[in-house]
């Protein structure tokens, strides 16, 4: 059985909770205002989250997993850029539709 990644935010939107605005937070990458509640609280009820002495090591943490997923993905971006007018609007385009796709499933 594969494992299946949910999390708070996707629960908040099948209870009917809309996206809020869209922000590109540094070192956490684009979110939307549900998503980051989402993940702030996935942080706090995360058993992970008791398994390190202070918050300064569980941030550190996290900050190095999402630095780890950048480096296999890092010229996906520069595609963006090169294939949009703009990519600001072609990258939270592309958010809300994976975000609606994660959703769904």
């Amino acid at each position: 059985m594969a494992p299946r990644e949910e999390d708070l935010g996707q629960t908040f939107a099948v209870w009917g909770i809309g996206n809020g605005f869209y922000m590109v937070l540094p070192f956490i990458g684009p979110t939307t205002l549900r998503d980051t509640t989402g993940w702030v609280l996935d942080r706090y009820f995360s058993p992970l989250a008791y398994l390190y002495d202070s918050w300064e090591e569980a941030v550190a943490v996290t900050i190095f997993r999402r630095w780890n997923e950048l480096s296999f993905r890092i010229g996906d971006y520069e595609a963006l850029k090169a294939a949009s007018i703009d990519p600001y609007v072609a990258m939270r385009s592309g958010y809300i539709q994976f975000r609606n796709t994660k959703i769904k499933q």
